[in-house]
């Protein structure tokens, strides 16, 4: 199909620089949904002084890098340059700020990329053509390798290995030559098929039927409540489709009432889940429910041999919850002895415990080691953060217990005198009981 004219002007007038914090942080600004307050979204002119404080807040609060968060004449150097460059593409620039903005063809560039960001093929597909067009050359235009790896300084990309898989497929048509050093092509800037061998493989996968779209949404707030952007990102879907089809499966008037509203977030973003007295199955809310908590209570007593009453599952007030448990029970049910489990279990084991180490390095006082971890914990996945408490409880019963045992075989009770020998048992006896823990976790 092709990218539009305009995000074919935008990729000569930018460089893959701009995947970069915090010229990123400048599009994400504009992708989205965003609510009325901040007064972005959907408006047809906007002051440079109102981009800039959404930019200037965007990035105090996406940015990792701490030179970006107060560096607001840097900042205001980067609104007004990149508002100057795509002048005439998404939207006219002046000396007071934007107008006429193109929000469906800045939309489609915002959702690209998102997607360019993490395929360093593209970035060198970018770099080859905005090098192209911007070649001085009349005839032959010639691109050294150097130049591609100045332009995506900062990425680590093997220019040569892109280079060669990009060129691999050769097309009669096409008049380019790679010696290794330098690319060489030997078309007019303005020759369409350029634009097609090199740029058109770069359009993001997203363009695959509504329907498939609508059934993933469907699927995704069918167990649980979310924000248009949520679902965007979550799905890697455009703005522009995510909002069509909310607008099709909402409660409005032209809406099918398949999703409906739940409540409004912290920052006043709308959530939403499916509406289960409209079942987008067509299922009714009762036999939703207890097909989930027959399922449930199934799968439990055949892992564990445990069964758990249920008028248990009564308690989870919403079916999407009890949707989602079942999943997460389905997913504990299966397999998990292969290469892959193996390895993504052991890395991700790793890095929970890194952060958990570090993040109580922090704030550790010397010779305490009693460690408030709320705050951190509740950053973490809903399940960690359960197995985590559980695990709280579990150790400090564990503890009592292994106190006790300790002092039952030491012989130590109110009102014995310590002595040496008395220290010297205790000591040998704790290590025999540390020994015997062990062995029952290996």
């Amino acid at each position: 199909m092709g990218f539009t004219a305009s995000t074919i002007t935008a990729l000569t007038k930018l460089t893959p620089q701009i995947l970069n914090t915090p010229y990123y942080e400048f599009f994400d600004l504009f992708s989205g949904e965003r609510t009325e307050e901040h007064g972005i979204n959907n408006k047809n002119n906007l002051s440079t002084k109102k981009i800039f404080d959404e930019y200037y807040i965007h990035c105090w609060d996406h940015c990792e890098h701490k030179e970006w968060k107060n560096k607001k004449t840097k900042l205001k150097k980067i609104v007004g340059s990149l508002c100057a460059k795509l002048d005439g593409v998404f939207w006219d620039c002046s000396a007071v700020g934007i107008s006429n903005v193109n929000w469906a063809e800045l939309d489609l560039f915002t959702a690209g990329l998102r997607y360019w960001k993490n395929i360093d093929e593209h970035k060198v597909r970018w770099a080859i053509f905005n090098k192209f067009f911007t070649s001085d050359s009349v005839i032959i235009k010639i691109i050294t390798v150097k130049d591609l790896e100045t332009m995506l300084e900062g990425f680590e990309i093997n220019a040569d290995r892109m280079i060669k898989k990009i060129f691999q497929k050769s097309w009669v048509s096409v008049k380019i030559s790679y010696d290794g050093y330098k690319i060489m092509i030997d078309h007019k800037v303005d020759d369409p098929i350029i634009t097609k061998y090199i740029v058109d493989p770069m359009e993001f996968a997203t363009r695959v039927s509504s329907e498939v779209n609508e059934a993933q949404i469907l699927e995704l707030l069918d167990e649980g409540a979310y924000t248009q952007t949520e679902v965007t990102k979550f799905l890697d879907l455009k703005k522009s489709a995510v909002s069509k089809i909310w607008k099709r499966l909402g409660d409005g008037d032209e809406g099918s009432h398949e999703i409906v509203f739940h409540k409004v977030g912290p920052r006043g973003s709308s959530y939403y889940t499916t509406n289960c007295e409209n079942c987008f199955l067509g299922k009714e809310k009762k036999t939703c429910r207890k097909e989930s908590i027959d399922e449930i209570t199934t799968i439990i007593k055949e892992s564990f041999g445990i069964e758990i009453p249920k008028d248990y599952f009564e308690q989870i007030k919403f079916n999407q919850g009890l949707l989602k448990l079942r999943r997460v029970l389905r997913e504990a049910e299966r397999s998990k002895d292969t290469l892959l489990d193996d390895n993504f279990n052991r890395i991700v084991g790793e890095m929970f415990q890194m952060l958990i180490t570090k993040s109580n390095s922090k704030i550790i006082k010397k010779g305490d080691y009693a460690v408030p971890m709320d705050d951190m914990i509740a950053s973490f996945p809903v399940l960690f953060e359960m197995g985590w408490r559980l695990g709280n409880v579990s150790g400090a019963s564990l503890m009592q217990g292994f106190n006790q045992k300790i002092a039952q075989k030491a012989g130590f009770k109110p009102g014995v005198k310590i002595t040496k020998k008395m220290v010297e048992k205790i000591i040998k006896v704790t290590e025999e009981e540390v020994n015997r823990l062990s062995s029952l976790s290996q």
